[in-house]
């Protein structure tokens, strides 16, 4: 029977975090255990040539990253893998950035082991609303600040109104507000409705949740600060960045190689039926791998499945209050997808010109009063413009994103409506786009992103009822401050340190180890 120091349960970005800093820098013995048949979780990506088959790719997307490509892609996404029209672009498994790239805590992590990762910044920001008949209008660094074309001198001064209050927090004690919910606070600082769609709609670009009332004052300010110290860095100058061929796969292949080097086991197509619980202590696994069951034995278990996975493989009965909470009543926030493969940049076709390298925001597609939870903004990029080995030479590969609640995305009058609107919005915004497209696709993710309620806190990395239980991932760590990527790799971290005893935040993240 085999045993481990330490087993993992899924390869996304908090387990490979996890096994390449335990078995590169603690020298324990290591298995990581992932599901599906590719590593990285929700960051999955591919090359477009590499997709032979819709079934095959589409198991990868459903086990992997809890998605599935929409019935409404043009043409059918069969006939695009048939007709080799994806062939040259890198795609993911939804449209992807990441933050400010020396800010990032997956920047320092690929900086602490050497290894390198194409990535490229983003330049200008666009608003295009139907409120100015969807003339582009820009926002544009400057010091002092400017305000952005789509707002008046009032609007200006409210929106930084805001902005004071929150540096007034942020040089207190944030905490005080990580249970304040954004849209009672904004409400209590000033009525003007730019200022309130900027502020709203800024905080959803961090959390991927539209209503404000399910958003934290204090983990916005946190995540606000970090990625803000660097005055170099502004929403229209640097504040995302994309990863290059072969995506941010890359980020994953590259932790995998340390952790293989370290003596790291990996096993994939490999599901955890139970972590074995015996007398209060963990003890290893019940793993389901290409037919056969297995018992494998360890001393510490991290588990890395969402809040509300946990029933799967242990009586959630048996751990801390705060965990039935978190899969009782956290935010599943999820996105819809677009992708399209044009041979001229959407820019081009827009009713004025803007920098092709900018992200492009319609503050609302869909309203609250329509049933949504909260506004629903849609935002777009010319990927290729910022990373240009994203698609074939002479070709663009276009991205969008409109985030929605978990039970909006199963529900296929609402994502239709999305869809619809969608398209609309092309139609109008940018005239004759259609004329340069190649195909669209749309990927629907559901319920990837688990954060908790404004009142809640999240469970802890390390379970005080079950010795040798460990989690990590976006939605544990009472300090864990923002989503995706970045949230993942400082759970990881915190995991880690709840192990080991080290300070690896400090040593991998340095000054934004928050």
């Amino acid at each position: 029977m085999e045993t481990y120091d330490v087993i993992i349960i899924g390869g996304g970005y908090a387990g490979v975090t996890a096994a390449a800093v335990l078995a590169s820098e603690e020298k324990k013995s290591v298995l990581l255990l992932e599901q599906a048949s590719q590593l990285g979780g929700r960051a999955v990506s591919f090359r477009g040539g590499d997709i032979s088959d819709s079934e095959s790719h589409s198991k990868i997307l459903s086990k992997a990253a809890l998605s599935h490509i929409s019935e409404r892609s043009e043409p059918s996404f069969e006939e695009m893998i048939e007709k080799k029209m994806l062939d040259g672009y890198v795609l993911e498994s939804g449209v992807r950035a990441n933050w400010r790239l020396n800010r990032a805590r997956v920047s320092r992590l690929m900086d602490f082991y050497n290894k390198s990762i194409n990535w490229y910044t983003s330049r200008g920001f666009v608003r295009i609303a139907e409120s100015e008949d969807y003339i582009p209008l820009e926002m544009k660094s400057s010091n002092p600040p400017k305000k952005p074309e789509w707002m008046t001198d009032e609007d200006f001064m409210e929106t930084v109104k805001v902005v004071i209050e929150q540096n007034k927090i942020a040089n207190k004690n944030v905490k005080e507000y990580d249970h304040v919910n954004l849209r009672d606070w904004l409400s209590e600082i000033t009525d003007n409705e730019k200022a309130i769609e900027w502020h709203n709609n800024r905080c959803t670009f961090h959390t991927v949740t539209n209503d404000p009332a399910l958003n934290s004052v204090g983990e916005d300010i946190r995540v606000n600060q970090i990625y803000a110290s660097d005055p170099r860095c502004t929403v229209d100058n640097g504040y995302w960045g994309f990863a290059g061929a072969p995506g941010h796969q890359h980020v994953t292949d590259n932790l995998v190689d340390i952790i293989e080097l370290a003596g790291g086991k990996i096993m994939k197509s490999a599901r955890v039926q139970e972590v074995i619980i015996n007398g209060g202590k963990a003890e290893g696994v019940i793993v389901m791998s290409e037919g056969v069951k297995q018992i494998i034995n360890a001393s510490s278990v991290i588990c890395t499945v969402r809040p509300h996975e946990i029933p799967e493989i242990l009586p959630i009965e048996l751990l801390d209050e705060e965990y039935q909470i978190a899969a009782e009543r956290s935010t599943k926030s999820t996105c819809l997808s677009c992708y399209m493969g044009m041979n001229k940049s959407i820019t081009d076709f827009a009713l004025k010109p803007f920098n092709k390298r900018g992200f492009i925001w319609n503050p609302i597609i869909a309203k609250e009063e329509e049933g949504f939870k909260g506004d629903v903004p849609l935002v777009g990029v010319d990927v290729s413009a910022i990373a240009p080995t994203r698609s074939p030479e002479g070709k663009h590969l276009i991205g969008w994103a409109a985030n929605i609640h978990n039970d909006e995305a199963t529900d296929k009058k609402k994502v239709n409506l999305i869809i619809d609107r969608i398209l609309e919005f092309f139609d109008t915004a940018f005239p004759d786009w259609k004329s340069a497209t190649d195909w669209t696709m749309f990927i629907i993710n559901h319920g990837a992103l688990i954060w908790r309620l404004p009142e809640d806190t999240h469970p802890d990395v390390i379970s005080r009822n079950i010795k040798g239980l460990y989690f990590a991932g976006e939605s544990y760590g009472k300090d864990t401050s923002c989503q995706g990527t970045e949230g993942a790799v400082q759970s990881a971290l915190f995991c880690v340190e709840s192990i080991t005893g080290n300070s690896y935040r400090k040593e991998i993240l340095g000054d934004i180890m928050a």
